[in-house]
C-alpha cells in the first residue's frame, strides 16, 4: 500500500514564495512548453518538502503527485542506498554516511520541472543488548497536568521496580488541540536508532463529558521524533481519523517488514455519512492507517470490529505470529462476564481483520476492572509482562506469562511501579540510552543514582540536601566499596565512578557539570538490619514472654486489608526472629468471621497467653499455653461486636498494671478502655470508657514508667505517608490524659514514610525501652513499592528525657543491634 498524499491547497503566489525560502532542496529547473504548465510544474516543484534529509534514518514517502494536477516520478543518482520509491538501505555501521541526489521530475502535460534534494543518510548503529527499560505515561485527569507525558526508568533490568525522572513531573506537555495527552506510546524503528512517540489528544481535566468527546472529539494524533529519547522535535497534530469520526483514542504502532512501513492503529466511533453532527448512536472500532514518516497517512481502514465497542489494542510478535490484546469496552453484566477486561488474539498476518481467539476475561479476579493494556518481553528470560490499567482503582498492574499461547496471565507479586501511572508503554532500552534518560533529568552537579553490590534497598538519594545512603545487607563489608554513580551528561566525580573506599565513615565526592559548576555530596553507607520480619507485615504487637521477645503483626500485602491468617515470631535479641508459622486462621478457626485479620494483641496470665485479635472489623480473642501458639478461639463469638460502640471496633491493645488487673483498649476514630475480668476474656460494659485524644485515628497502647502511664496512638491514615504516633500521660490506665505530642514520623532521606501502628516493650529488668512499628516498604530489588497495604516491621530505641517525657523516636534503616539475653523474666 502506498502512503497517502497531503491534501492539495492553493496558495497565494506571493505566500509560496515566501515559504519556498524555507524549503530544504535545490531550485527547480523547468523545460519549455506552455506557460501555465510550465509555472504549475515549477511551482508544484519548489512546494514539495521531504523532512529530515539531512539524517535519514528510515524510508522515505516521496510523492508521487503534486499541487497543480502534476505527476511526480523520482530518480536517486545512489539506487543501493535510497531508491526512487524511497527505499532506504543504510551503509554498514563503520562505513560512515552516505551522501545522496534525490530528484523529483514534475510533469503536467508536456510541461517538465526537475528539482534534486541532497540527502545523507546515517550508517546503521551497532546492536546493542536491552538492560533497561523506559516507561511513558499519563496520571490521570484529577489535575491541570495530569494528562501530559511522564517517564520513568526500571531499576536496572527489573520491569517491575521503577524510578520516576523529571521528578515525576511531566516531560512533555501539550500546546497544540486539545492540549491534553493521554495513553503516550513509544516506538523504536527496525533500524533500532530513530523513536516516535504518539498519543491521544484528548483533555477530560475540566471537560469531563465523556459522551461529548466520543462524538466531537480529536480526529488527529499527536506525534514527536527523536533519536536518543531525551530529546524530542516540536509536537505535531496529524489528521488520521476519517470525517466521520468523534474521537481517535489510545493510537499504537507496530512496523510491518511486508509493507516497508508502520501500521498505526487506533480506536474510533464512525458515525454515519448523514450524521454529521454525530448524533446518532455508534460504537469504537479499531481502525488503521500506514505510514513511513508519521507525517502522511494512507487512509484509514476498519481493522476490528466484532459488532460491540473496543478499544486500546497493542500487539507484540513472537514466532511469526501477532498477539494482539484489546479492551472489550461493552458494560459488564450476566451474558457479558468479560466486559472490561482484556481480550488475547493471533494472527500470522497483522493487519488481518480476523484475528484467531486466544482467551478472555484477562485480569479478572486480580484487578477490578481495565484498559489500556501494553505488553513487552522480558530483557532476561522468556517471560512477557502485560501491564493492564485498573482504572478507577490503581493505574497499571503488571501481570506475567511464559507462553503467550497459554492466554494464562498471573499478576505479579511484588512491584514498585510510579505514582499513578495511567495508560503507556513500556520499552526495553540499551544502557547507553538508559544512562542518557537518567542522567538528562538530573539537576546540574546532580548524582542521579548510586549502585553498589549488597544493596538492600535502592539508594537514597536526597537531592536538596546532596546526600546519598547506601542500604546494605548486614554482611557487606564497608570498608572496600566501589559505588557507581549515574551523572547528569556531560559531567564528572572525583574520585571516580568506581573507585574503592573505605565506608566505614562517609565519604565525600565532587560533582562537576559540564559548565564547570560543582557540587560536593556526601555519602554514606549503612547495615540495613530492618525489615525485622520477613515479608509484608504491619500492625506489630511486642512483648516479652517466657524468656523471649515476641512479635504479633497483621499478615500485610492484600488488597483491602485482606488478609485472613495470624503469625507469630520470637527472638533473643530483637534482631534475629524465629517464625512459628501461622497461629490463628480465621477460616477453619474462627467461626464468626472470615476474612480481614488485623492488629492483633497478646496477653500473659497464670500461664494462658490471651490473643486478641480483629476480624471483620470485630474483636476476637482466642488462648493458648504458650505464647507460639497455636491458639483456639476463646469465645466462638465476638469479644466486641460491629457497631457496640461508635467508631470501628478494631486494633486492640492489653495493658497489665502492677495490681494484675488488665486493661483493654481498642478503637478507630473513637478510642475506648474497660477492664477486662479475671478470665481475661470478658468485661462489664457499664465500666466502658471513651478516651479518644484529639487527632487520634487509631492503635492505642499504653506503658507505665515510674508510676506515669503513656497513652499513646496513631494519627492520619495508615494509608498516608504522614501516618505518625503520638502520645499523652496520665495517672491512671483510665486517665485522664494530658497530650504531649508527636514521638514517631517519616524521615523521607532514608525512605521511611507511614511509621505507625506500634507497640513499646522494656527489656526486664532495664529502663531502657524499644518499639515496634510498621512503615511502608522500602523499595528495593524484587520488593513492591511500599503503601497502606504493603508494610514492613521494624524495631528502634525508644528513650526518656530526665522529665519523663518520651523523646523523639529516629526512624532508621539500621534497626537495632542485637540485644544480650535478659537476665530476668518481666
Amino acid at each position: 500500500m502506498r502512503p497517502r498524499t497531503a491534501r492539495r491547497t492553493f496558495v497565494p503566489l506571493l505566500s509560496l514564495f515566501l515559504s519556498l525560502l524555507a524549503v530544504p532542496g535545490g531550485p527547480a529547473h523547468a523545460e519549455s512548453a506552455g506557460s501555465d504548465d510550465r509555472s504549475a510544474t515549477r511551482l508544484a516543484a519548489e512546494g514539495i518538502t521531504l523532512h529530515g534529509l539531512d539524517n535519514v534514518r528510515g524510508h522515505l514517502t516521496l510523492p508521487t503527485t503534486g499541487d497543480h494536477a502534476t505527476t511526480v516520478s523520482w530518480r536517486s543518482d545512489r539506487p543501493k542506498v535510497i531508491g526512487a520509491t524511497g527505499l532506504v538501505h543504510r551503509p554498514r555501521h563503520g562505513a560512515g554516511p552516505a551522501r545522496v541526489k534525490l530528484t523529483a521530475t514534475v510533469t503536467r502535460g508536456k510541461a517538465r520541472t526537475t528539482r534534486v534534494f541532497p540527502a545523507t543518510v546515517t550508517e546503521l548503529p551497532v546492536k546493542q543488548d536491552y538492560t533497561g527499560y523506559a516507561f511513558t505515561y499519563f496520571t490521570g485527569d484529577s489535575a491541570a497536568d495530569s494528562e501530559q507525558i511522564r517517564m520513568a526508568l526500571s531499576r536496572g533490568n527489573d520491569p517491575l521496580h521503577w524510578r520516576e525522572l523529571n521528578g515525576g513531573k511531566p516531560v512533555l506537555s501539550s500546546e497544540l488541540g486539545t492540549k491534553g495527552l493521554r495513553d503516550p506510546f513509544i516506538i523504536r524503528s527496525p533500524e533500532g536508532d530513530k523513536f516516535y512517540q504518539i498519543a491521544t489528544d484528548l483533555r477530560i481535566y475540566g471537560n469531563g463529558n465523556w459522551d461529548q468527546v466520543q462524538r466531537t472529539g480529536s480526529k488527529s494524533i499527536m506525534v514527536w521524533e527523536s533519536t536518543d529519547l531525551v530529546n524530542w522535535t516540536d509536537q505535531r497534530l496529524v489528521k488520521v481519523a476519517p470525517d466521520t469520526a468523534g474521537n481517535t483514542w489510545a493510537p499504537e504502532a507496530y512496523y510491518d517488514a511486508s509493507l516497508n512501513a508502520y501500521v498505526v492503529f487506533w480506536a474510533s466511533k464512525i458515525y454515519a455519512d448523514d450524521d454529521p453532527r454525530h448524533t446518532g448512536s455508534t460504537y469504537n472500532k479499531m481502525l488503521y492507517a500506514t505510514t513511513r514518516d508519521f507525517r502522511t497517512f494512507s487512509e484509514p481502514e476498519v481493522w476490528s470490529d466484532p459488532g460491540y465497542s473496543v478499544i486500546d489494542s497493542t500487539v507484540i510478535s513472537h514466532n511469526g505470529s501477532y498477539y494482539r490484546f484489546t479492551k472489550d469496552e461493552r458494560n459488564a453484566s450476566s451474558t457479558t462476564p468479560c466486559s472490561k477486561f482484556i481480550t488475547a488474539e493471533k494472527s500470522t498476518d497483522l493487519r488481518s481483520t480476523s484475528y484467531d481467539f486466544v482467551a478472555d476475561c484477562i485480569g479478572k479476579g486480580s484487578i477490578s476492572q481495565g484498559e489500556g493494556p501494553t505488553v513487552f518481553k522480558s530483557n532476561t528470560e522468556e517471560k512477557w509482562y502485560l501491564f493492564i490499567d485498573e482504572f478507577g482503582g490503581r493505574g497499571y498492574i503488571p501481570f506475567e506469562t511464559t507462553d503467550l499461547d497459554s492466554g494464562k496471565w498471573t499478576m505479579s507479586e511484588n512491584f514498585e511501579l510510579p505514582v499513578n501511572p495511567r495508560h503507556g508503554t513500556v520499552l526495553p532500552v540499551t544502557a547507553a540510552e538508559y544512562e542518557r534518560l537518567l542522567g538528562a533529568y538530573a539537576a546540574t552537579a546532580s548524582i542521579a543514582d548510586a549502585t553498589v553490590p549488597g544493596l538492600k534497598a535502592y539508594a537514597m538519594v536526597d537531592e536538596a540536601a546532596a546526600k546519598i545512603t547506601l542500604p546494605l545487607d548486614p554482611g557487606t563489608e564497608l570498608d572496600t566499596l566501589a559505588p557507581a554513580f549515574s551523572l547528569r551528561a556531560g559531567a564528572r566525580i572525583s574520585p571516580a565512578s568506581g573507585t574503592r573506599r573505605d565506608f566505614r565513615t562517609p565519604r565525600t565526592y565532587t560533582v562537576t557539570a559540564a559548565d564547570g559548576t560543582s557540587r560536593a555530596w556526601t555519602v554514606t553507607a549503612l547495615h540495613m538490619r530492618s525489615p525485622v520480619l520477613p515479608g509484608l507485615t504491619a500492625d506489630p504487637d511486642i512483648h516479652y514472654f517466657d524468656g523471649r521477645y515476641y512479635l504479633y503483626p497483621t499478615t500485610d500485602g492484600f488488597e483491602g486489608w485482606g488478609g485472613t491468617r495470624f503469625s507469630a515470631y520470637s527472638s533473643a535479641d530483637l534482631v534475629n526472629w524465629r517464625d512459628h508459622g501461622v497461629i490463628l486462621d480465621l477460616g477453619p478457626d474462627v467461626s464468626w468471621a472470615d476474612n480481614n485479620a488485623w492488629a492483633p494483641a497478646a496477653a500473659e496470665r497464670d500461664g494462658k497467653y490471651y490473643f486478641y485479635f480483629c476480624a471483620e472489623q470485630q474483636i476476637g480473642v482466642a488462648v493458648a499455653d504458650s505464647p507460639a501458639g497455636p491458639f483456639t478461639d476463646g469465645l466462638g463469638k465476638p469479644l466486641v461486636g460491629k457497631g457496640q460502640f461508635g467508631g470501628q471496633m478494631i486494633d486492640p491493645a492489653v495493658f497489665t498494671d502492677d495490681d494484675g488487673t488488665s486493661y483493654l483498649y481498642w478503637g478507630n476514630g473513637q478510642a475506648y478502655v474497660v477492664p477486662l475480668n479475671e478470665d481475661m476474656v470478658s468485661f462489664d460494659t457499664a465500666k466502658v470508657k471513651q478516651i479518644t485524644p484529639d487527632n487520634f485515628r487509631e492503635g492505642s497502647f499504653v506503658v507505665k514508667r515510674a508510676g506515669t502511664y503513656y497513652f499513646m496512638w496513631s494519627e492520619d491514615d495508615t494509608r498516608s505517608e504522614n501516618y505518625q504516633v503520638a502520645y499523652a500521660t496520665g495517672p491512671s490506665p483510665l486517665g485522664p490524659w494530658t497530650k504531649h505530642g508527636v514521638i514517631l514520623s517519616k524521615r523521607l532521606d532514608q525512605g521511611i514514610k507511614g511509621t505507625g501502628h506500634h507497640s513499646v516493650v522494656q527489656v526486664p529488668g532495664k529502663d531502657e525501652w524499644y518499639i515496634a512499628y510498621h512503615r511502608f516498604a522500602v523499595p528495593g530489588p524484587a520488593k513492591p513499592r511500599g503503601d497502606g497495604m504493603h508494610r514492613e516491621t521494624t524495631v528502634d530505641r525508644m528513650t526518656f528525657a530526665a522529665n519523663g517525657d518520651i523523646e523523639t523516636v529516629v526512624p532508621t534503616l539500621e534497626s537495632v543491634a542485637p540485644l544480650g539475653a535478659p537476665a530476668t523474666r518481666h
